[in-house]
């Protein structure tokens, strides 16, 4: 359930995701926040750098050359 900053209720909200182990998602800004169990964010941080990784790994086996940061700065006149 998403609900606007105003509306949120810190303490609730901790009692909410401790009891259920839910995710409570708000609006604030006109962005939308969410508030987890830091382990629920491990996991979650843990399954991009995996995603990253395979996409990291993926590129090095595309066809074509490989250079450095430096040489690619280079060419661009950076």
């Amino acid at each position: 359930m998403t609900q606007t900053a105003e509306k949120v209720n810190l303490a609730a909200c901790c009692e909410k995701i401790l009891e259920s182990g839910e995710r409570v998602f708000f609006q604030y800004k006109g962005k939308e926040l969410v508030i987890m169990e830091m382990e629920d964010y491990s996991y979650l941080d843990e399954l991009e750098d995996q995603r990253l990784n395979q996409l990291a790994e993926a590129s090095l086996q595309e066809p074509g050359e490989t250079i450095t940061l430096d040489q690619f700065k280079k060419e661009l006149g950076l």
